[in-house]
């Protein structure tokens, strides 16, 4: 094994990060050494100061290693931030984790640093905590969504200023006292959720629409549609005068609009995400009982057959069709778009139930979205 070679492997194994903090005076010696004499040793520290450089700043050689004798290599400063080799192999190692679930195929150090940060949100808490790890962050500190690194030139978001997200603070500011407090659970979601679609690649999204066709969500306009259409429900629930079985309703719309943003293949039941989504649901289901103590709210778990019978009880129709990802999910629910809310109504009003939508495997195997001249 070369000198290159194994301090290359203790680097990759040094999962903390504090070895890279160390190196940059010794690439720097090492480059000073290796521009004197020949031969062996000297082409041994170039290799070793070049796999220092790699490791802690793209540009550490000849921002503060390189001879001021020797000349700058050829064409270096006119090429693009080349991806340091132990993130690569981190990009490599994670998708090897989520089963390629990732969509992080992206030239950029700092937009792959970021990609594989959100990315791990849709994966199970276990692989979520190995990614991190590879990614030298400490998964038991939650502060960073994405934390800094300065080598692929990212400052990182936390999660409080991507639950801040302003967007969401500003819907929310408007709603009556009594849902003070539930807008104070919704908002860390709300804003991350807005922060997510803002940021991360290979979404898509689906409507309220009986039809249920999904779009990728690519542009800024399809991210300023989403915004929108979560704004209009946030504004029609801090109507005063609003009844409270139409609340419930409009609650059940909020959690529809942030839970039918995911990406495809679909997210893990056991992530970090599903977790966060899950106080949206409790806020739906707390009203819903405060309405009517026979409420009933449901959602269709994941991986539930689609012949289930008790499955059709929670999710009668509108089911969004899609290719499903492995033969054991041919007519099995892969991702839940919108609870199942029964409200047992007063004399004055009529009773409330808003069926459950999935997303399901289908044994034909259609794309997203469907043809037009397919049957759904």
């Amino acid at each position: 094994m070369t000198v290159d070679e194994a301090l290359r492997e203790a680097l990759r194994a040094d999962r903390t990060g504090k070895l890279r903090e160390q190196v940059t005076d010794l690439a720097a010696a090492a480059w000073r050494i290796s521009c004197r004499p020949d031969g062996e040793e000297a082409e041994a520290l170039r290799r070793l100061a070049e796999v220092l450089r790699d490791t802690v700043l793209e540009d550490a050689s000849a921002a503060d290693g390189q001879s001021r004798d020797q000349p700058s290599r050829t064409g270096e400063a006119d090429r693009a931030p080349a991806i340091p080799p132990w993130l690569a192999d981190a990009r490599d190692e994670i998708l090897a984790l989520s089963g390629n679930r990732l969509n992080v195929a992206v030239g950029d150090p700092a937009e792959l640093w970021r990609h594989l940060h959100l990315g791990t949100l849709w994966l199970t808490d276990s692989h979520r905590r190995q990614s991190l790890e590879v990614l030298r962050v400490d998964p038991r500190n939650p502060e960073y969504l994405v934390p800094p690194l300065a080598e692929a030139g990212d400052a990182g978001i936390t999660w409080s200023a991507a639950e801040a997200h302003p967007a969401a603070a500003k819907a929310l500011a408007d709603w009556p006292p009594e849902l003070r407090d539930a807008g104070s659970l919704l908002q860390p979601i709300i804003g991350a959720t807005f922060t997510v679609v803002d940021l991360a690649p290979g979404l898509f999204t689906t409507s309220g629409a009986a039809h249920g066709e999904i779009k990728p969500v690519e542009t800024s306009h399809d991210r300023q549609s989403f915004q929108e259409r979560v704004e209009r429900i946030l504004t029609t629930l801090a109507a005063e005068s609003l009844d409270p079985h139409l609340r419930v309703d409009w609650l059940s719309e909020l959690d529809e609009a942030l839970r039918s943003v995911f990406p495809l293949p679909v997210p893990s039941a056991y992530s970090q995400w599903a977790k966060r989504l899950r106080v949206s649901l409790d806020v739906l289901t707390a009203h819903a009982r405060n309405v009517s103590p026979g409420a009933e709210v449901e959602l269709v778990k994941a991986r539930t057959a689609y012949e289930d019978p008790a499955r059709h009880r929670f999710a009668g129709g509108n089911n969004v069709a899609i290719r499903p990802f492995q033969p054991t999910e041919l007519n099995q629910v892969l991702w839940p778009l919108r609870a199942y809310v029964e409200l047992p109504g007063s004399p004055a009003t009529a009773r409330l139930v808003r069926a459950g939508r999935v997303v399901y495997g289908h044994s034909r195997g259609f794309p997203y979205p469907a043809p037009a001249n397919e049957p759904r």
